[in-house]
């Protein structure tokens, strides 16, 4: 059954609706980024370092440590953010209930 004229217009999206974003706020969400990935990086390769040659850890204990979290933040972050979207932690005002 095709569709009403109506009802496409209706539910049709105009591009008149849609914000061309500048070079300059694509640029500076791009260096924030940027920066912030620069500080994870340095972390990333001083902290094997620190466990390496600071603590003496063995370079496989480093590792399988690595892999353990990754495999816990796999199974944790999505259950937790399954948890905290679901309605019940809100009233209707959109507070959380654990917040008072």
């Amino acid at each position: 059954m095709p569709m009403s004229d109506e009802f496409k217009n209706k539910n049709q999206i105009s591009d008149s609706n849609f914000k061309q974003h500048s070079k300059l706020s694509i640029l500076s969400y791009s260096l924030g980024d940027f920066i912030f990935q620069i500080f994870a990086i340095t972390f990333g390769a001083y902290v094997f370092y620190y466990y390496e040659v600071e603590l003496g850890l063995n370079s496989w204990l480093t590792m399988i440590g690595f892999i353990i979290y990754a495999i816990w933040n796999a199974v944790n972050d999505p259950l937790v953010g399954y948890l905290c979207d679901r309605p019940f932690f809100l009233r209707k005002n959109g507070v959380a209930d654990f917040l008072g």
